[in-house]
């Protein structure tokens, strides 16, 4: 019997614990389940919330109002016949994620799954009113569900839902191989950061081994002080193992205290050892010593292997952000892994499995073909204890394919078995068709454009002022677009495959159709990339020698830094190698490498002596090169065919940029024509649309353009270039027909006989033409008549306009644009008070948004003679009206109606700019904006004194007017200035002696810009620096040639 005083010392024990008799003696009333995890609570929560909109629209109570009245403590259980309603409204408001056997989308949910959501429906109506369904109600239920709604119809003849199951498949070895060449030898179309290649790499071979669940690897990830590694040499050579200890296994209440453990060789073929990968990491995690493992394994030692005390906890697969960062703590995410997963098996040419809309995910397919190969070699027991670490039931009901795993016949004959068959229609290799396309085509991409749902959203946000909402429903409407690309790609593959399936039915596997894929320069910059591919392609075992040089190519790649830096700029102590700038200081990361490029060409051109423009670099040899030396330099590089001509940028630094597809293929051009570069796809593009006919064709595709959409998505598709929105040659543009204005186009050649006689010197057709498709891209010219008056005068001077009705428009805007072009910018007299002055209605409508700038002239046309013509040119011919020869009437002109707006359209040239630097940009634009105005004018007769009597009579032979009037010309342009390169305007007056031209910007005003920018200075401050030049000026210059020269 126990003593007193040990009684009194048991009691005393439980008091100072905090034992107090009856502090939960109402929780301890409560039967059954009372404690819920986050994620159940989820679900029943969702459940009632579907049950209470029930309630709200079979009853009518408000729906603030049912939370009350249906899920209050006491609240009783609906009928059977109510709760099988519930179960109609619920099947009927679902979308089913599986896939009917014709590919269609289910749109109804299957019995599986309303089964199961009735189940979570019990059990969360339990935990909120008390009462619990019977078994005899819960088991007519699920009846039901199984054996008659299914066959029930809605009143438009379509299910309630669908007795479907998920197929199942396995996942097998040689998926597994052509999942690991993927990774590793594949074209790299996402830029995948190394860390998360290594990482993907490792988690495969992880599954593959333990055949654990997505949760228990990724959810929480796995610590460095959950790898128990231990070294032991093995027939004279080092050799790792390691146990895994899983925590967060299914059911186990108690990660921090129970675990399950599964070991791991390190295996002799390269591609299948996680040990590699897992030193690898560990040394960069700063969790082992580089020197330590370095020791360890040339004396040969033996032992546990321990991890530093500071990264015990630290998850080994960690996530890395988009600029390529890892965080400290947060594990590689679930949604990171299977979206790399499902990324490389579509890469590798697997297509949708019948039963999925899109790639499976599914880690159960390892888990079933570890399950069956362990099934063959172990007992039930350890097979359930690796895979489940529970019962061995469970794998029977979980854990097998659709298509059973023996050979009947063969058992039955007593003869060998042939599982061929068995391993073909249980595994995913009946999915996979080489050939199959991973992304879009640029034509599918414009049907997405024009998505209604796509539209909405550009509607709200052209309507939207607030910065933060316009940054929302952006946001917004590229997850529409995702998710639509994301269907619709499917649907693309479902029917490519389709057609390969058939071409290699007919035709074998050795004439398959050809997949060509674009060059990848990625690989040619990291040679330990292409080491490790070509290492991870054998299946051999690996010496030891080529292990250590595995491990240190996969060191050099967990080390590299986050922005990529071309060979001879890499930063120096995180410094600017040239100017010992700091590099972090810049707060763009995409300046980092542009810095360091621009010192460098600088560096380069003060070692050579020679301009800092006039070095050019070539991105295939990571060379700066003179004029001279580059037109040969370029020869050797045209020899090599280039697929991707588009820009390819790689951590923030372009490797390749842009090249005009169609001027590489004129061999006639120079060699440096034909190689010209620009930074972006957009400038390339927008070159090949202002200097090439469209549409075009493409020899070395064999691809002939039948129109300029067709073109647009050659480039896409089959030359890697990224389309820009807005297109020059999309489409014919909208026509403005308001105020019943007519439209021309008016061309001038320079045999016009309207422009002969003048200085004037054009590069085009000559004629008058209809609008065209592209008349968008004209000038406008309104003239406004309805103002003039009609009072004739016989004194009128040589440039004097008749009356409205017999007005010649087009002979007038031909002969006010051979006076604009022939004579000399120095003799135009502005008129500062002139409304044209103002600025026009048409600047904002200029195309892709380029905007041109653009003055005015204001010029009065009434020339006394040939000697007083400030330009020094002939006088224009007189305008006239068509006389109809049948009748001796004059009549109007074709391009006039009375008394209304007429607008003109006609086409000049500009000053095609040069290169500044080694990227090409936009040239200068082709078309100026002129807008011609008419306007009456009393004068007196003084005025038209010493005129010309001869010719003013002649010329009332076919006018009349009935006042003296006097014609002022408006003339609005944008021109280009030789020595300048953008659209000026430079007049001078005869009064203030204003220079006629801007000075032309020098190399050591670019420069100025370009570092005060790179230190953040304010425009204001920019200004200061560079006193002659207006801060507009300066602007312009930035953006349009120093920001991206950077690259050059």
């Amino acid at each position: 019997m126990v003593k007193p005083n040990n009684l009194e010392l048991i009691a005393q024990r439980a008091k100072s614990a905090g034992y107090q008799y009856g502090d939960f003696a109402e929780r301890d009333k409560e039967r059954g389940r009372t404690r819920f995890d986050k994620k159940t609570l989820a679900a029943q929560n969702q459940m009632l919330d579907v049950y209470l909109a029930w309630c709200s629209n079979a009853i009518g109570v408000p729906l603030e109002q049912c939370d009350t009245a249906f899920l209050s403590q006491g609240v009783p259980l609906p009928k059977l016949e109510e709760l099988k309603d519930f179960w109609r409204f619920f099947a009927l408001q679902s979308s089913g994620r599986l896939t009917l056997p014709d590919g269609s989308k289910t749109n109804r949910p299957t019995v599986v799954t309303l089964r199961g959501k009735a189940k979570v429906w019990k059990s969360g109506f339990l935990r909120r009113t008390g009462q619990q369904l019977s078994e005899e109600e819960t088991a007519e239920i699920n009846r039901w569900l199984k054996d008659d709604l299914p066959y029930e119809e809605t009143s438009e003849g379509k299910p309630y839902c669908h007795n479907l199951q998920k197929p199942k498949f396995n996942f097998q070895s040689g998926d597994l191989d052509r999942l690991i060449d993927q990774v590793w030898s594949g074209q790299d179309t996402r830029h995948i950061y190394d860390r998360n290649r290594l990482q993907f790499h490792l988690q495969l071979l992880w599954f593959c081994d333990a055949g654990a669940r997505r949760g228990a690897l990724l959810k929480h990830g796995v610590p460095y002080k959950d790898i128990h590694l231990v070294l032991s040499p093995h027939q004279g050579w080092p050799q790792f193992f390691y146990k895994l200890a899983q925590r967060h296994v299914k059911n186990n209440k108690d990660p921090d205290l129970r675990t399950f453990g599964n070991t791991c060789r390190q295996h002799p073929v390269l591609r299948y050892d996680s040990v590699s990968i897992i030193l690898m990491l560990a040394v960069v995690d700063g969790a082992l010593n580089r020197e330590d493992l370095t020791r360890m394994i040339e004396n040969g030692g033996e032992g546990h292997v321990e991890w530093s005390k500071q990264c015990r906890d630290l998850p080994i697969c960690r996530s890395v952000d988009q600029q390529g960062e890892v965080h400290d703590t947060k594990p590689m995410t679930q949604d990171s892994f299977i979206e790399m997963f499902k990324m490389f098996l579509m890469q590798a040419g697997y297509t949708s499995i019948p039963g999925y809309l899109f790639l499976p995910g599914s880690i159960h397919m390892i888990r079933r073909e570890l399950g069956k190969q362990l099934d063959g070699l172990y007992t039930e027991v350890e097979r359930s204890q690796h895979l489940t670490q529970a019962d061995k039931a469970v794998f029977g009901q979980s854990y097998t394919a659709d298509t059973s795993s023996c050979d009947g016949l063969s058992a039955f004959l007593r003869e060998k078995p042939d599982h061929r068959a068995v391993e073909y229609f249980q595994g995913l290799a009946q999915f996979r068709h080489e050939g199959l396309p991973t992304q879009l085509p640029a034509a599918l991409k414009d049907e997405i454009s024009r998505n209604p749902a796509v539209l909405e959203w550009d509607r709200k946000i052209t309507q939207t002022s607030d910065k933060e909402t316009r940054k929302e429903a952006m946001q917004k409407r590229q997850k529409t677009v995702d998710k639509l690309q994301k269907v619709m790609l499917e649907e693309h593959r479902r029917e490519f495959s389709a057609s390969l399936k058939r071409h290699k039915l007919f035709n074998g596997r050795q004439a398959q159709l050809p997949n060509p894929g674009m060059d990848d320069p990625i690989q040619e910059l990291r040679p330990e990339m292409a080491r490790l591919a070509q290492k991870m392609a054998r299946t051999s075992p690996a010496s030891q020698q080529d292990r250590l040089d595995t491990m240190e190519d996969m060191l050099a790649l967990l080390a590299a830094p986050t922005v990529y830096y071309r060979p001879g700029e890499e930063p120096q102590d995180g410094k600017c190698p040239y100017c010992s700038k700091e590099i972090r200081s810049i707060s763009d990361r995409r300046a980092w490498c542009k810095h360091i490029h621009r010192c460098r060409k600088r560096a380069e051109a003060e070692k050579r002596e020679v301009q800092f423009s006039t070095l050019r670099f070539c991105y295939f040899c990571n060379l700066f090169l003179t004029g001279d030396e580059w037109g040969h330099h370029c020869e050797d590089h045209l020899t090599q065919s280039l697929k991707h001509c588009g820009s390819i940028t790689f951590r923030h630094t372009l490797i390749r940029p842009a090249f005009c597809l169609i001027c590489r293929q004129m061999k006639y051009r120079t060699p440096a024509t034909r190689m010209r570069y620009w930074a972006r796809d957009s400038d390339a593009i927008y070159h090949m649309e202002e200097e090439h006919e469209w549409p075009w064709s493409c020899p070395d595709c064999n691809f002939i353009g039948k129109s300029s959409e067709a073109c647009y998505h050659h480039l896409h598709d089959a030359h890697g270039y990224q389309l820009a929105k807005k297109r020059k040659h999309a489409g014919p543009s909208p026509v403005d027909t308001s105020d019943n204005c007519t439209s021309k186009l008016v061309q001038l050649t320079p045999s016009s006989p309207e422009v002969s006689g003048t200085d004037l010197t054009f590069n085009g057709h000559l004629e008058i033409v209809k609008s065209t498709k592209n008349e968008v891209d004209a000038v406008d010219t309104i003239v406004d008549d309805r103002s003039l008056l009609e009072t004739p005068n016989p004194r009128l001077s040589s440039s004097a306009m008749s009356s409205t009705a017999n007005l010649d428009l087009a002979s007038t805007a031909k002969s006010s644009l051979a006076l604009l072009g022939g004579c000399s910018w120095d003799n135009l007299t502005p008129n500062i008070g002139s409304p044209a002055m103002k600025p026009s209605v048409y600047d904002a409508q200029q195309e892709d948004g380029r905007r041109l700038p653009a003055d005015e002239i204001a010029m009065d046309t009434n020339p006394v003679g040939d000697s007083s013509s400030p330009c020094g040119v002939s006088r224009l011919p007189t305008p006239c009206a068509t006389t109809d020869t049948d009748t001796g009437s004059a009549t109007p002109s074709p391009v006039i109606s009375e008394g209304k707006k007429r607008r003109i359209k006609f086409i000049t040239t500009a000053y095609q700019s040069e290169p500044l630097d080694d990227i090409e940009y936009p040239p200068a634009p082709k078309k100026c904006r002129i807008t011609l105005k008419i306007k009456p004018r009393t004068v007196s007769e003084k005025e038209h004194a010493g005129d010309d009597i001869a010719t003013v009579q002649d010329r009332d032979k076919q006018t009349e007017i009935e006042k003296s009037t006097k014609t002022r010309i408006i003339l609005k342009t944008g021109s280009c200035q030789p020595n300048s390169r953008r659209p000026t305007t430079p007049l001078k007056t005869r009064l203030s002696g204003t220079a006629s031209s801007r000075g032309k910007w020098t190399l050591e005003e670019d420069e100025t810009v370009c570092r005060m920018k790179q230190d953040n200075c304010s425009w204001a401050e920019i200004q200061r620096a560079l006193p002659c030049r207006s801060r507009g000026s300066i602007q312009v210059r930035y953006s349009t040639k120093l920001k991206y020269a950077d690259e050059g």
